[in-house]
């Protein structure tokens, strides 16, 4: 075993937060949080987490931090303790692999079952994504400093407009071409 204090030594999930700490998402020990000063704090289900596997963690532009969870929806911690959506149904059964804040201040989901969701202060909303060719999945989203958010997909990496998800073109040389 790796650090006993993890649960678990599957680490699908990693955030270092603005006050330096360090949250450990696990497949099946929960959500960890190591302290600055080396301490480290388990969040599972007695603190509001719906699963015990976490595989993506986000602070937001207010400091909150939010994980998303396997079968478990997207949990938002409030004062030590979580509270859960599942996007009225929508996120459960689902995998959350990744959280992204858009320039407006939603906190977006992606999941396994290629699905874009965003908070409207009350749970997650499914958005509609025109011209969103996954393949099949949606793997990992991202906010660049410019406030674009970025998809890798199945079928390509796209850059959000709005609600239009433009492929982007590419012209690299494969290393072996060269």
């Amino acid at each position: 075993d790796n650090t006993p204090a993890l649960g678990s030594n599957g680490v699908p999930g990693l955030l270092v937060s603005s006050d330096g700490s360090l949250w450990i998402g696990t497949n099946g020990g929960g959500l960890i949080r190591k302290s600055v000063a080396g301490a480290f704090r388990a969040f599972g289900k007695d603190a509001g987490i719906s699963s015990p596997s976490v595989f993506s963690i986000l602070e937001d532009h207010a400091g909150a931090i939010w994980a998303g969870t396997e079968n478990g929806g997207v949990c938002k911690l409030f004062a030590e303790r979580f509270t859960c959506f599942d996007g009225p149904g929508r996120l459960r059964g689902a995998v959350v692999r990744s959280l992204v804040e858009d320039s407006s201040g939603r906190v977006c989901a992606v999941t396994d079952r290629d699905s874009y969701l965003c908070f409207d202060g009350k749970d997650f909303q499914p958005e509609a994504l025109e011209g969103l060719k996954t393949g099949g999945s949606i793997f990992t989203a991202t906010r660049s400093p410019d406030g674009s958010i970025w998809l890798g997909t199945a079928g390509g990496l796209y850059r959000l407009d709005g609600r239009k998800a433009e492929p982007v073109r590419s012209n690299l040389i494969p290393e072996d071409a060269a």
